[in-house]
């Protein structure tokens, strides 16, 4: 998995400072040396990254929440393109296995544990690409991925919530909702195969029902009349 990878990655690793890049994504040229910079001269900050812009199936800014411990305790807006020391990820034993995605959240979330700062860099340095069938717009299109992972981040992250109990009961209150939506769905879901499954079997039906009148057709006394007449008409049509 994604975890996995990147975890054997940064541990076979020389760096000071670890900057992850998917393969299909791109950064400016000076988005390294300028992330870098802020680390060598803050060491009370833990994370770096900038603005961003899409390409690919969507163009345009990336608009992201502006961070604040608030929001990225409610919604992740650290994209995984982002700077930080190795030595931070070590101590807290790197990026967790997570089933549906969301590693970089849980991770970035590990590390302002840490009481470490975040600071983003006023420049459009990273470009994610937008394409059909990307992970993260799997997991936006499934409630119940949603809830599973927002539940073992509440699990691995359980120290900095009950910093900010407020918003913890915020975000349980908001998977509740999703929950309820989610069984609606699936009841919408039921209800319409159901009524496919009640068409198939009257389409069963009318095909049982014509197959019926064409053997009646066939076995009828007209039937047997025309067979000559059927003969001839195959004779033609050879000839």
């Amino acid at each position: 998995g994604v975890s996995n990878a990147r975890n054997i990655g940064i541990l076979n690793s020389k760096g000071k400072y670890i900057f992850p890049l998917d393969a299909d994504d791109k950064i400016a040229p000076t988005y390294l040396e300028k992330a870098e910079n802020i680390l060598n001269n803050n060491s009370d900050i833990g994370i770096v990254y900038s603005k961003a812009e899409l390409f690919g199936l969507e163009s345009g800014i990336w608009n992201l929440k502006k961070y604040s411990m608030d929001n990225i305790l409610r919604e992740n807006m650290i994209f995984n393109s982002a700077l930080f020391r190795k030595k931070d990820w070590v101590y807290v034993g790197g990026y967790n296995n997570m089933r549906y995605g969301y590693e970089d959240y849980d991770f970035w979330l590990s590390l302002l544990n840490l009481n470490l700062k975040v600071y983003q860099i006023e420049e459009i340095l990273f470009f994610y690409r937008k394409r059909t069938n990307s992970r993260s717009k799997e997991l936006s299109n499934s409630k119940l991925k949603i809830i599973s992972s927002y539940l073992q981040i509440f699990q691995n992250q359980y120290k900095l919530y009950l910093k900010n109990k407020k918003i913890f009961f915020e975000q349980i209150n908001r998977l509740n909702l999703l929950v309820i939506e989610s069984i609606e769905e699936k009841n919408e879901l039921i209800e319409k195969l159901e009524q496919e499954k009640s068409k198939l079997r009257e389409k069963k039906i009318e095909i049982k029902n014509l197959k019926n009148e064409i053997i009646l057709m066939i076995l009828s006394r007209s039937w047997k009349i025309t067979k000559p007449i059927r003969k001839i008409k195959k004779l033609i049509y050879k000839s």
